[in-house]
């Protein structure tokens, strides 16, 4: 099931379970994606794009970000992703209402993926639609061993019981 929250409207979509977060994370945590898409979403800006959307989220291996979008048939969009420094491969996806992907990014012609990402997209009809990125790799933050039982100690016990590999991601959506 999709729940989701779009200001202060709540949805709900009983077709698959995925945990929706439509807020940004706090910019301490995402400051790097958020001025990576922002340069990103300033050149598409200036090459003809309108802006519709930009966030950065706090994401990890095994928890997607998605937003909520009505979009428009037969009108152009633009997604664009970038992670921050710890991120070393991303991936958008769209899903249409009904839970089916419709469409997402795969390797380049190298077979490689990155932490930046790019989808033109179509709607085939106008009608809401699920956009989201995801975090496929991302480096292990190294945690610092210690001997003591201080402070530092106990913070590498919280980072060893953390969730899975995390970075900042930057989406960016645009249209013309």
């Amino acid at each position: 099931e999709i729940q989701c929250v779009t200001g202060v409207q709540t949805c709900a979509l009983p077709i698959f379970s995925l945990l929706l977060a439509l807020t940004s994370e706090s910019t301490t945590t995402t400051g790097q994606a958020r001025a990576c898409i922002n340069n990103h979403v300033s050149e598409s800006y200036q090459a003809g794009w309108r802006v519709r959307n930009v966030s950065a989220f706090e994401v990890t291996q095994d928890n997607n970000r998605y937003m909520l979008l009505d979009l428009v048939g037969e009108v152009e969009y633009r997604f664009v992703s970038c992670g921050d420094d710890r991120a070393k491969s991303v991936r958008i996806v769209v899903y249409d209402d009904m839970g089916r992907l419709v469409d997402s990014t795969g390797p380049d012609e190298e077979g490689k993926e990155g932490r930046q990402a790019e989808l033109t997209f179509v709607p085939p009809s106008t009608g809401s639609y699920f956009v989201g990125v995801r975090l496929l790799s991302a480096h292990e933050v190294p945690v610092e061993p210690t001997k003591k039982r201080g402070l530092r100690a106990k913070n590498a016990e919280v980072a060893a019981q953390a969730p899975a590999s995390s970075a900042g991601i930057g989406l960016g959506v645009l249209y013309r």
